[in-house]
């Protein structure tokens, strides 16, 4: 009898190592595992983040060109209708109702963009890497600032002509004529400051080899990915030679970029067409077709258009205007193409 006793507590002994043993394994393993899963995890994070970088980037390069050309509107058709404040007397004859129009369309823009930032609104819920989103949205909030500044003496100024009242006191037309000039100044160097730090802050987009991936869904959306962004490198290369001088382009230098757009959109293009999209991918292939590249061939259209009017030597207001109206216009809708279809893209699952 105590010897079954003393071998069934042996046995219980050693099952409860056995046991033991097992569940120490099988603790390490799922540790293991969650470290693995740590691992993977930080990798995505990072990649979800240098996506989040990429839209935050290219939102706030959208929005400072509409606001841009927004102030632009009212500024040059201040400068084309009093050329010379010196010369303007009781007698003058000033019509400034146009420029009046752009600063209802500058004040709206001021509000859109505000609410946008502060009230829940699109900006307000992008998200970068803390130094990027805190440097940028703060440059953004100071150029608010010098706008808002400059449309409140743009309508004061407007005001001045457009009531007749200079035809009473000729004498402002000088001071205001310098306070409106440096406010755009101060304008520009806000505007300035912001593009420089986003230039400072521009994800780097990486070009991946198709040819590294098997799963003909995820080999798709690498080579359209990259169509996407060669295309935009393209544009923006345009974007930023239009911006130097739009009353005096470099027309060989901007031809020669125009020709680029032309010819990358082209090239790939024919490397979307011949992707091997399945029917679970096919509709970003669509998208790229009747959305993006739509876009960018409008903005080739509207290029074409600037640059005709602009070999003519002389030209009516109303051509140019148009047209440069035109060309920023349809870049800022290749960048809200771009950012739609990136969101898209990484939304997709490939498993």
């Amino acid at each position: 009898m105590e010897y079954k006793i003393k071998f069934v507590f042996v046995l219980v002994i050693a099952v409860s190592l056995v046991m033991g043993c097992s569940f120490i394994t099988d603790l390490k393993e799922k540790l293991k595992g969650e470290d693995e899963n740590v691992e993977v995890t930080g990798k995505k994070e990072k990649m979800n983040n240098s996506a989040a970088n990429l839209e935050f980037y290219n939102k706030y390069i959208e929005v400072s060109n509409k606001l841009s050309a927004s102030v632009d509107n009212v500024h040059k058709h201040y400068l084309q209708t009093v050329p010379d404040a010196r010369k303007v007397t009781k007698h003058s004859f000033i019509i400034i109702a146009i420029a009046g129009t752009y600063l209802d369309f500058l004040e709206r823009d001021i509000k859109e963009q505000q609410r946008s930032l502060d009230d829940g609104g699109e900006l307000s819920k992008l998200s970068a890497d803390e130094e990027m989103q805190t440097t940028i949205e703060t440059d953004f909030r100071e150029l608010l600032k010098a706008i808002s500044d400059y449309y409140k003496t743009a309508d004061k100024v407007v005001s001045y002509y457009d009531s007749k009242d200079y035809q009473n006191d000729p004498s402002k037309a000088v001071p205001y004529d310098e306070e409106i000039i440096n406010s755009y100044k101060t304008y520009e160097n806000a505007l300035n400051r912001l593009l420089d730090d986003l230039k400072k802050y521009k994800p780097v987009r990486e070009e991946r080899n198709p040819d590294d991936y098997k799963d003909p869904d995820e080999k798709s959306i690498v080579i359209l990915g990259n169509a996407y962004d060669r295309v935009l490198d393209a544009a923006e290369e345009y974007s930023v030679e239009f911006k130097k001088s739009p009353d005096k382009p470099n027309l060989d230098e901007l031809s020669k970029l125009h020709n680029n757009i032309e010819k990358i959109l082209g090239e790939e293009t024919a490397k979307v067409n011949s992707a091997p999209f399945t029917d679970r991918s096919k509709y970003m292939k669509y998208s790229y077709e009747d959305y993006f590249s739509k876009t960018v061939d409008n903005f080739l259209k509207s290029s074409n258009d600037y640059m005709k009017i602009m070999r003519k030597g002389s030209y009516k207001e109303w051509e140019f205007n148009n047209s440069y109206d035109a060309v920023v216009r349809n870049y800022n809708n290749i960048i809200t193409s771009y950012n739609s279809a990136i969101n898209s893209m990484n939304s997709f699952q490939v498993y």
